[in-house]
């Protein structure tokens, strides 16, 4: 193109573009001819000299005034440089009247969805809103029912009914724990594998709990 000319986008980008939550950004319309819904843009060559006080105040933002009138913003040689802007477009309301691209670079809306992760969304497009609230129902009952209730599980470890000679198996544990003898670690090893072989027999546990007969 020739320096000068300015060179016309139609309908280079959409206006407004929506952001979703698990997907790529997409453009609310999709139809350029719309009115206002895609944006033109105007890119133009020039060409000539520029200024290098601009180019080092960017570089060196401490240069001040008085270094720049001896000659730190001498004029560099010619060069090429595009420019690109957003065409005139009417001002908000359609009340006439327009603003120039130039004044504000490139202009778009970003609109965003205010939605659950994932997780959460996923569970209300399979179970709707009734399905969820349910389940958060049953959780909160079990959670509950857990902590005040006693589980038939552990009613054979905590309704013994003579538990004398495990406490003091028990009793040994720690003192072999708290021993520093020579061997103290294989009886706390040695009575340790004995309680454990208790518990995991419910027959020996029964026959050893029993209360004693006189």
């Amino acid at each position: 193109t020739a320096v000068g000319k300015a060179i016309q986008l139609r309908a280079l980008y959409p206006r407004v573009l929506r952001l979703p939550a698990t997907s790529s950004p997409v453009a609310v319309t999709t139809d350029p001819f719309q009115p206002n819904s895609f944006r033109d843009v105007q890119l133009q060559l020039h060409f000539g000299r520029v200024n290098a006080t601009a180019l080092e105040d960017d570089a060196n933002p401490s240069v001040t005034t008085n270094s720049r009138q001896k000659g730190v913003g001498a004029q560099v040689g010619p060069r090429l440089w595009w420019e690109l802007m957003m065409q005139d477009v009417p001002a908000p309301g359609g009340g006439g009247g327009g603003y120039a691209g130039s004044d504000i670079g490139l202009e778009f809306v970003v609109v965003s969805d205010r939605i659950a992760p994932n997780f959460l969304t996923s569970g209300f497009g399979s179970y709707g809103i009734l399905g969820i609230y349910v389940g958060l129902v049953l959780a909160i009952g079990r959670l509950v029912r857990s902590g005040l209730g006693s589980p038939t599980e552990r009613i054979m470890f905590e309704e013994i009914m003579a538990p004398d000679d495990l406490m003091e198996l028990v009793e040994g544990i720690r003192i072999a724990q708290a021993g520093h003898y020579v061997g103290h670690l294989k009886d706390e090893m040695r009575l340790y594998n004995i309680l454990i072989k208790l518990y995991r027999s419910p027959e020996i546990l029964l026959r050893i709990s029993k209360e004693k007969v006189e």
